[in-house]
């Protein structure tokens, strides 16, 4: 996984206004804010509330929907850093 090794994700837990808390093997937490993804093909299926709040992860990848959006703890990371102003 990258620059990642080692750092597995334990548990997600969506939160309101499209965020994601983040559980890392590692004893770390993070929340990802994924408003401004909202916009891209990727995540923009996303804004609907169900499909948002069914997300799982297998330990490595974040998955929404039966595999209809998946995305790496990399990105996720990406994009939390993206949002630090």
């Amino acid at each position: 996984m990258g620059s990642l090794d080692g750092r597995w994700i334990r548990a997600i837990m969506p939160l309101k206004d499209m965020r994601l808390f983040l559980e890392l093997e590692s004893g770390s937490t993070m929340t990802v804010n994924l408003t401004e993804e909202l916009h891209t093909a990727k995540y923009g299926a996303l804004e609907n509330e169900t499909l948002f709040c069914d997300v799982k992860t297998d330990g490595n990848a974040v998955v929404w929907g039966e595999n209809r959006i998946t995305t790496t703890l990399d990105e996720l990371i990406d994009i939390a850093l993206r949002g630090i102003v």
